[in-house]
């Protein structure tokens, strides 16, 4: 009803004030019927009554007026700045691998958890990704919604395991709605890179000419390391050899080369990412949209208008009054 309803505090002043003036117009205690009649007629009290209550109701509508009287519907046009991040997350088997403690997929949701955190007032999207790709949440500003569905990304969710870049970047890109300027569509690849199958590079060169850009972030060591079972053994191949898996940062490059883009690697400290961060910001063109809101209609000019007339008329019974005295 009020966009400053505390305002409303300063009516008990107000109305104080008020029956200090029309008291000024009562009849004293102690003075003859007689002598009042008298001088009423000289000074008309009740016609000064009359100003003193019209200047009071004047000050009352400029106070309603001062807080901010809001009713009524109105649907307004309004103009946001933002980027569209989505974040396309590697689920494989290998992100248990620990040579990211704790492990890879825990380190990559603290990353994106805090990316969220930094960047927010944009539009967040998320993809998971093994050998298939799925849309965990579309394009959204709740940064909430977007953390809750980070926190479903998990390696069971994948029936057929593996890491398939382009189904990851081809999933992603379906999230960005019609065209965009080079630099308001992101998206931030998380895997180690391992894809020996596809060629994400020409799904790269694809999303580069719909001025889609790709940071990718290297997840692991170049060393590698085993990858844990839930017996708390570790994997092995087809010949009983241990599965050691290792960060392919090469692909990760060229894609983010392909993009013009850049590749980061996730590491135990946090300048990546204020690198990553400080990338995304240093795009000057921004996706301009236009979304219909619904607000209450302001209405404080019929109460800034109300007390203007109260005070014109006011000012038109003085001069009357004193002509009469």
């Amino acid at each position: 009803m009020f966009s400053h309803p505390e305002r409303l505090l300063w009516i008990l002043p107000i109305v104080a004030l008020g029956f200090f003036w029309l008291r000024r117009y009562q009849v004293p205690k102690g003075v003859s019927p007689v002598v009042w009649d008298r001088l009423a007629r000289e000074s008309r009290p009740g016609r000064m009554r009359t100003v003193a209550l019209l200047r009071w109701l004047a000050l009352l509508c400029w106070l309603v007026a001062w807080a901010g009287p809001r009713w009524g519907v109105e649907r307004i046009k309004v103009e946001r700045t933002s980027y569209d991040i989505v974040f396309a997350v590697d689920c494989s088997r290998s992100m248990l691998a620990e040579d990211l403690p704790p492990s890879r997929k825990m380190a990559a949701r603290q990353e994106l958890t805090e990316l969220i955190r930094r960047l927010e007032g944009n539009r967040f999207g998320l993809v998971g990704f093994a050998e298939e790709a799925f849309v965990f949440c579309p394009l959204t500003r709740d940064t909430s919604a977007a953390t809750l569905f980070l926190e479903q990304l998990e390696e069971n969710s994948f029936a057929r395991q593996g890491t398939n870049l382009s189904k990851a970047l081809q999933a992603a890109a379906t999230l960005f709605p019609g065209k965009g300027n080079m630099g308001s569509r992101i998206i931030v690849l998380l895997s180690d890179g391992e894809d020996r199958h596809t060629r994400p590079v020409e799904v790269a060169k694809q999303l580069a000419q719909r001025n889609i850009v790709v940071y990718t972030v290297a997840l692991g060591s170049a060393q590698g390391a085993p990858i844990p079972t839930e017996d708390g053994k570790y994997h092995l191949d087809h010949t009983g050899k241990q599965v050691v898996t290792k960060a392919d940062e090469a692909t990760l490059k060229d894609i983010a080369a392909t993009t013009k883009g850049r590749c980061f690697r996730l590491g135990s400290s946090r300048d990546h990412l204020d690198g990553l961060v400080a990338a995304i910001q240093e795009h000057d063109r921004r996706r301009l949209e236009q979304e219909l809101s619904s607000r209450k209609r302001h209405q404080y000019y019929w109460f800034v208008g109300l007390g203007l007339a109260l005070l014109g008329l006011a000012q038109l019974l003085v001069p009357r009054l004193r002509r009469t005295a």
